[in-house]
């Protein structure tokens, strides 16, 4: 069964329910988050130490401002934006002094109450990706004042490493100076929005970041256990992180962040397990479980999609909603729980997918929250089935064309003996640069990042960088090749724009969807190209076969399935026959924004069968027979399907050998029209 060609697309609808609705592309992480209104900005509970400020009505009243002007020296701008869901947002600027008297531009705002063990919570909805500034809470604070403040910091810096590459820290602070003792290396994409929570419970700090278009898992969780600073106050604050010579200097020693939906409190909101898992907004819906999380792999599809809605109040629930690649398919959800708590399950899952689903939740007042989550349905036995045809990224061309076709894998195991190698596998192989390879580098790094080919400039890794403290190598999902073997899987890294790498191999006479396996925290793209001269020689022509649009998804150690498609996003066809050197080749130009960002794992040549012409299949219940409908009809010069409808509710089933997305479906008179387009297109390269 192939990937994402699979036939049997489920659409079921309440015919006498279907809603004309113009459906989105893939979801992604591209959705914005729909609307949060609230009529309240400041809400206080007696007797629990609760603060929860959405800043709509437009003033920081109840907030100590701390910040330059303090010393005389023009400070900060505080503002209320629209927080684009309604109501107002707090925005934090401040431009770099006209003198250095004072240090660099930064600014705090806090609460008077002092904390102990404590829960706080925002959401950050813009900052100046371009500044080297550092923003988040600050915490157990004391003698809050310029040079002189002493407590802890939780902080994002999207400059830690120029281009872009942020880190998310904790840190103590003595004198404003800091110290940090827990850190993950993050890349947080400008424009989305993200909730940032620190809790301080029995001297054990722990940090996290959340998408805000999934609140059931964190992005990256880091902890601290420190006593130095036991209580103090809270807030916010923002920090320009530039040296001294460029203090004074504007646009480059500014800070700007905005803030929005502020908790703290001395316990987390009452709700299950994750305290994040919070809207924001008092009695909003939203998603508290998710099964299965987002970005899971290899996720067994009996297992189906299972979730749960709360209000935590006496708010209702009015209406729950999944749209899966796009179509909304919502009337396959089985429903459970009561008005406020929501249980769900969407039971249809196929083997061998990429899945987008997005989860859309709306509560009694007309609010509407939305949850978006990606994984696929693949399985390491769909990965050795025949015909199917893995290249490992790191067993790239030797020795000037030369390769191995299908070999057993080789490396070091955990007692770090030799597994195969010396000519059986690629491990400790020589490439030769600028014929089998093009890097970069100066030579070869050594260590880790020369583990599997010890000689050559290309990075390979035994596993991925952990990029949280403490550091190390970890394998995320090893296949069983590589597990019977105690073998890690090998990955190249230390890629930057530009680079390539050359593999030559056999394939049988098929029809190929292509998929990369690969992590990285920046957006770029990653070539599939075809040599077309002597491999053996350099100065090698190519031609462009597909492209991998590679998402960020913020840390090298979140893995994903992405598929070949045209330059447009389409997915496409390869038709392979024979040997064939393929070239993958890192998009350039090379710059620091994407220098490192990325591992990739494998690439994924699937067979695809001859597609089949869609049938329609129906049944009078979701999970009943389904049976041909006779009387429906298939336009493949107009991609549309007429069912005339029969009887107050049914439920249809496409069938078909190519992947198939819904791109509406409504009544019009007596009929039930399905618009569609197939997802497939092929090119040629053998």
């Amino acid at each position: 069964m192939p990937f994402q060609t699979q036939s049997n697309i489920r659409v079921s609808c309440m015919v006498k329910r279907i809603v004309s609705n113009a459906l989105q592309g893939r979801i992604g992480h591209s959705m914005k988050q729909l609307t949060f209104l609230m009529a309240g900005a400041l809400l206080s509970f007696a007797g629990s130490a609760q603060v929860i400020d959405s800043f709509d009505s437009g003033s920081d009243s109840s907030w100590t401002r701390f910040g330059l002007a303090s010393v005389g020296i023009p400070g900060t701008t505080y503002s209320f934006p629209a927080d684009g869901n309604g109501g107002k947002a707090y925005r934090m600027f401040v431009k770099a002094p006209p003198v250095d008297d004072g240090g660099p531009a930064r600014t705090f705002s806090y609460k008077a109450t002092e904390y102990g063990d404590f829960y706080e919570a925002v959401d950050v909805i813009g900052w100046d990706n371009s500044l080297n500034q550092a923003f988040g809470f600050l915490f157990h604070a004391s003698n809050i004042g310029l040079g002189k403040t002493d407590g802890y910091v939780v902080n994002y810096d999207p400059n830690q490493v120029d281009g872009g590459r942020g880190q998310f820290q904790i840190n103590r602070i003595h004198g404003e100076g800091p110290d940090t003792i827990a850190s993950g290396n993050i890349s947080l994409q400008p424009g989305h929005r993200y909730r940032f929570t620190i809790s301080s419970i029995a001297n054990v700090l722990t940090a996290r970041v959340y998408d805000l278009l999934d609140l059931t898992a964190p992005i990256v969780s880091i902890s601290a256990t420190d006593s130095t600073y036991p209580s103090g106050k809270a807030g916010l604050f923002v920090f320009s992180r530039v040296n001294a010579v460029d203090y004074t200097t504007s646009p480059k020693g500014d800070c700007d962040v905005t803030f929005d939906n502020f908790y703290l409190g001395t316990n987390a909101p009452a709700q299950p397990a994750d305290p994040a898992i919070w809207s924001g907004v008092v009695g909003a819906a939203q998603v508290t479980s998710l099964q299965p999380p987002h970005l899971a792999s290899f996720y067994q599809p009996s297992g189906g999609i299972r979730f749960s809605a709360n209000t935590f109040s006496t708010n209702l629930i009015a209406k729950v909603e999944i749209y899966i690649d796009g179509a909304n398919l919502s009337a396959g959800l089985v429903l459970g729980g009561t008005a406020t708590n929501r249980t769900a399950v969407w039971d249809h899952l196929m083997a061998d997918m990429l899945y987008d689903a997005q989860i859309v939740l709306t509560d009694g007042t007309g609010r509407t929250t939305t949850n978006a989550f990606s994984f696929n349905t693949f399985s390491d036995a769909s990965l050795t089935k025949s015909g199917v045809k893995i290249i490992e990224a790191e067993d790239y061309n030797y020795e000037s064309g030369f390769f191995q076709n299908d070999l057993a894998v080789s490396g070091f195991n955990s007692q770090n003996q030799q597994i195969r190698g010396n000519g059986t596998g690629y491990l400790d192989l020589v490439g030769t640069p600028e014929i089998d390879f093009h890097d970069l580098s100066p030579g070869p790094v050594g260590g880790g990042l020369s583990a599997y080919r010890l000689n050559d400039n290309v990075g390979t890794q035994a596993g991925v960088d952990k990029e949280i403290q403490p550091g190390g190598l970890i394998n995320e999902a090893r296949r069983q090749k590589y597990v019977s073997d105690d073998l890690p899987e090998y990955e190249v890294a230390r890629i930057e724009g530009g680079e390539w790498l050359n593999y030559t191999r056999v394939f049988d006479t098929n029809s190929y969807m292509v998929y990369l396996r690969v992590a990285s925290k920046a957006m770029q793209s990653v070539y599939l190209d075809k040599v077309t001269s002597d491999r053996t020689q350099a100065n090698q022509t190519t031609a462009r076969l597909g492209t991998f649009l590679i998402p960020n998804e913020n840390m090298i150690t979140r893995y994903q399935f992405v598929p070949l498609t045209d330059a447009q996003g389409n997915f496409i066809t390869l038709n392979l026959s024979g040997t064939n050197t393929l070239r993958l080749a890192i998009g350039g130009p090379a710059t620091n924004v994407t220098q490192h960002t990325m591992a990739i794992n494998y690439v994924a040549f699937v067979p695809v069968p001859a597609p089949t012409p869609l049938q329609v299949l129906g049944s009078t219940t979701v999970n009943g027979t389904y049976t041909p409908v006779a009387n429906a009809t298939v336009d493949t010069v107009s991609s549309t399907i007429t069912i005339p409808k029969s009887g107050a509710t049914q439920f249809f089933k496409l069938s078909g050998g190519t992947k198939t997305k819904l791109l509406s479906i409504k009544i019009e008179g007596s009929n039930v029209v399905i618009k569609y387009t197939l997802l497939l297109g092929s090119i040629s390269a053998g």
